[in-house]
């Protein structure tokens, strides 16, 4: 009598239903908050290194003249202090002839060599950024330099215009 009063008790159940819910729940909410953030980290960079790479593409005279100056300018368009940013942070700007050598080489990482070029020389320009990521089974397809570090990329290719 005892035991078929206890099944048929349903109180309790809608605890027991939070309970096991919960960290399903919560795994997504946070692994969408995660992704929208790799997502903001990774256009930052792409708009810095965009910005850094502009003042040499028009030859201002402010522009970066070696790398840890390149570095800096697009540490100064992240959000993390330069110490913090300089230390997740790898560049390259190199000269090519053509924009197909250019292309053939914007796969390599980068290597920390800075050659702007001059009037009409092409450059590359590559960045990568490790990015820490608290949700590793949410990486969707990012290249990862560890279990739970995630390489951003950013890549501009451009002729120098004619300086004056």
């Amino acid at each position: 009598m005892r035991i078929s009063r206890l099944a048929k008790d349903e109180r309790g159940t809608a605890a027991i239903e939070f309970a096991l819910l919960t960290p399903l729940l919560v795994g997504v909410i946070m692994g969408t908050v995660e992704i929208g953030l790799v997502g903001l980290v990774s256009n930052t960079l792409d708009n810095a290194v965009q910005s850094a790479a502009r003042t040499i593409r028009t030859g201002e005279s402010d522009a970066p003249t070696n790398a840890t100056d390149f570095k800096t300018a697009v540490c100064n368009g992240m959000f993390e202090s330069q110490t913090a940013c300089g230390a997740k942070l790898a560049i390259s700007v190199r000269k090519y002839t053509t924009f197909a050598n250019a292309n053939a080489a914007a796969g390599d990482a980068p290597a920390g060599e800075f050659d702007k070029g001059t009037a009409g020389d092409v450059i590359l320009v590559k960045a990568t950024y490790q990015w820490p990521f608290f949700m590793p089974f949410f990486n969707l397809g990012f290249q990862q330099s560890g279990p739970t570090t995630l390489v951003l990329d950013a890549r501009t290719t451009f002729k120098n215009e004619p300086f004056t």
